[in-house]
């Protein structure tokens, strides 16, 4: 599994590293949920640059644009299951998704210093195109 810290969540503006956070909330006047003592809400949006996961046969490609990530009380974070997002080439650039196994989370939280994060983990590789 490969995982990618993308940025630190920041209210307005964007990062270098993908990540724009100008209104992160979605739908909600007002926090539902309190985390860590603070009033938040159970839904954000992160939108997210293009990523690529080079591999040995080929790239596994992550696209552009506003995820909705989701509270979860289990996990204590906020999550989203992006596998059905990812595509892949092969290095010639043809089309490899048919071909490869891969799945993925776009997560947010507070790391151990209570600071947030968004992360991106992608697992899988395209195959040897015999």
């Amino acid at each position: 599994m490969k995982q990618v810290r993308i940025a630190t969540p920041r209210g307005g503006g964007s990062s270098t590293s993908g990540v724009g956070f100008g209104c992160p909330c979605v739908c909600l006047d007002n926090g539902d949920i309190v985390v860590n003592g603070i009033a938040t809400t159970s839904i954000w949006s992160v939108s997210m640059s293009r990523e690529v996961f080079k591999g040995l046969y080929g790239n596994i490609i992550f696209p552009n644009g506003s995820y909705q990530v989701v509270y979860s009380e289990v996990d204590g974070i906020w999550s989203l299951d992006i596998g059905d997002s990812l595509t892949s080439m092969y290095h010639d650039e043809s089309d490899a998704t048919a071909d490869t196994t891969m799945d993925g989370t776009l997560s947010m939280g507070f790391d151990s210093y209570g600071v947030p994060y968004v992360s991106l983990c992608v697992d899988g590789a395209v195959p040897n195109p015999v």
